[in-house]
């Protein structure tokens, strides 16, 4: 029996071959007669990648377990934009290998060996490269990329041997995996201008001509974000030393998209105030005077001050949060300089902002709904009304955590004292997130039998299930007590009795810890903490290395070996083949 997907059950059985409710049993005597065809097969494909159902796919287009594929029961052959298709659910469901596989051209199972007969013959294009570079991306296999892009070792790159040349979008597509695997020099080389090796160098006859233009700043810039290179974000936008801009050499204008990425690179590299000049409507440097023949004229928009706000939250800078929101000292505020209203996105970024910084008793006023000077009487016509989401009280949730205020945080979730919660009054419900952030400000203060109770009596009654998050958050509430749960979670079969720690290997990965829960991913910092010391101070077998995973990026990772050091004096490195592996370094 094939197994059932449970995500997308609905699209599932409209269309299964055995389903007594599938399209065609439907509607018996539709005429013409209802027959799936390729774009039914690519709209399936869809849903597969959007709600993570990989297996679904492999039956689309594959025999498995000896019974046919869905395609040769419908007598189709699929095209290469269903092949297309199918790479993108590999990329959302982290099937690297299979995509590998699918593609590669010395596989016997590749994609134009498995169909060797369709009508017209099963032809890679640049959709299909582009797809699998996502794949690559999403997993953290940058090898896999230089091999559909470049010569390695000797052997023709794919592109080549399918007689293919890249173009722009292409290129774009692989500064994106060298920003999501920190390759930041490969990328430098890519697309400096005056690198022997780049883009344009590379493939000097490409029609049409390989050219930057702004998705590759843009993207080039998030290369920068990613891996902390300020000065190379400067070189591209600005010109440094009295060398002209790279985008000035390539004859491009900067546009809102970019200048906003800048606002990125400045965040994560800790350069508050060029973010601040760059932004500040009274500086002679701020953006809209640096280019101002741009054409769309450069213009602010609520993600600009989105990024700013996290520029603000990063650095700890909650008094230049307040200029961009509010008027202050009789000068008007930023965005009503710039003719905007705030939306609830931008409430919410101000929301983290006074988490980073402290400001409790500022968010509580902005959100609470007695407060005059609330969210919503602040701008009270704005379009569309701004009104709290969950992710409103998710960071509020946060703040409560950072500043230790618990009894906040029950009246956001509680009716206290006669009077409802906030989310009552907003016409709002919990979800699991939010019980996992609350968690997070029971832990604050050691509040165990508070967290029980809403694991054991709130959680269920509001119809919501627990997930791996909520178990980890509900056994670091009270480290003392950690080894007492991890037991009970053993006895209870939640948890693997090895705990993730196999042959000296120890694994953060969900299904490497949980039997209960297979959510793709990595536990939180805070447990895989507890956990690694639980295992450490036991002394059952030395932790040789650590399996961080991918899909995080690398901040639980370099997070992770930063705890390392700092706690156990253990120096680590990151695995040369898998950047999702830190290799402890044995003394």
């Amino acid at each position: 029996m094939l197994p059932v997907p449970t995500i997308c059950n609905g699209d599932y059985e409209f269309l299964n071959v055995a389903s007594p409710n599938n399209m065609q049993r439907r509607w018996p005597n539709a005429k013409p007669p209802i027959k799936p065809d390729l774009i039914t097969a690519m709209n399936f494909l869809v849903a597969c990648a959007e709600c993570g159902e990989f297996e679904a796919a492999k039956q689309l287009l594959f025999d498995v377990d000896v019974q046919p594929s869905r395609l040769s029961q419908w007598e189709l052959t699929p095209n290469i934009a269903l092949c297309s298709a199918y790479l993108t659910v590999c990329a959302k469901t982290g099937k690297f290998n299979e995509a590998y596989e699918f593609l590669n051209v010395a596989s016997p199972n590749n994609m134009q060996r498995r169909w060797p007969n369709a009508e017209p013959p099963i032809k890679p294009n640049l959709i299909t490269a582009t797809n699998f570079l996502v794949a690559c991306a999403e997993c953290g296999e940058f090898e896999a990329a230089k091999q559909l892009l470049f010569d390695v070792d000797g052997k023709f790159s794919w592109l080549s041997q399918w007689g293919l040349t890249p173009d722009i979008a292409l290129c774009s597509a692989y500064l994106t995996v060298c920003a999501k695997t920190g390759k930041f020099n490969e990328a430098y080389e890519f697309l400096n201008v005056a690198s022997p090796n780049n883009m344009q160098r590379r493939w000097p006859n490409a029609k049409p001509p390989i050219k930057p233009d702004l998705i590759t700043a843009t993207n080039f810039l998030v290369a920068c974000a990613e891996c902390g290179e300020f000065e190379a974000a400067k070189q591209l936008l600005f010109g440094v030393d009295g060398q002209p801009s790279w985008l000035s050499q390539w004859e491009l204008t900067p546009n809102i998209a970019s200048c906003n990425a800048y606002l990125t690179v400045c965040a994560k590299t800790g350069k508050f105030n060029e973010a601040y000049e760059f932004l500040n409507v009274a500086s002679p440097n701020n953006m809209q005077q640096r280019w101002p023949n741009a054409k769309p004229p450069i213009k602010p928009d609520l993600i600009t001050a989105m990024n700013f706000l996290v520029a603000c939250a990063e650095c700890g800078e909650f008094e230049a949060a307040k200029p961009l929101l509010f008027d202050v000292d009789g000068k008007s505020s930023w965005l009503s300089q710039w003719e905007l209203t705030p939306n609830i996105a931008s409430c919410n970024a101000y929301l983290t902002v006074c988490a980073k910084t402290g400001k409790f008793n500022e968010a509580y006023e902005f959100l609470n709904v007695a407060s005059p000077n609330n969210m919503q009487r602040r701008w009270p016509n704005a379009e569309p009304p701004i009104k709290p989401n969950l992710i409103t009280a998710t960071n509020f949730l946060v703040a409560c955590a950072e500043c230790g205020e618990f009894e906040a945080a029950k009246q956001l979730l509680f009716d206290v004292d006669g009077q409802p919660s906030w989310l009552s009054q907003w016409g709002l419900t919990p979800n699991i997130a939010l019980c996992n952030a609350y968690l997070t400000v029971c832990a604050k203060d050691k509040r165990l039998d508070e967290a029980l109770e809403l694991v054991d009596k709130y959680i269920p009654d509001w119809g919501l299930k627990a997930n791996h998050v909520t178990y980890s958050y509900l056994a670091v509430i009270n480290l003392d007590q950690f080894e007492k749960i991890l037991n009970m979670g053993i006895q209870a079969g939640l948890y693997y009795p090895s705990l993730g720690l196999v042959d000296g290997q120890l694994d953060f990965h969900v299904k490497k810890i949980f039997k209960l829960d297979l959510t793709p991913g990595a536990v939180p910092l805070a447990f895989a903490k507890a956990l690694f010391c639980y295992h450490y101070t036991k002394g059952e077998s030395k932790i040789k290395r650590i399996v961080t995973g991918f899909n995080l990026g690398q901040k639980l990772r370099d997070e992770f070996s930063q705890f390392l050091l700092s706690e156990f004096n253990l120096k680590s490195n990151v695995h040369v083949n898998n950047l999702g592996v830190i290799i402890i370094e044995q003394h």
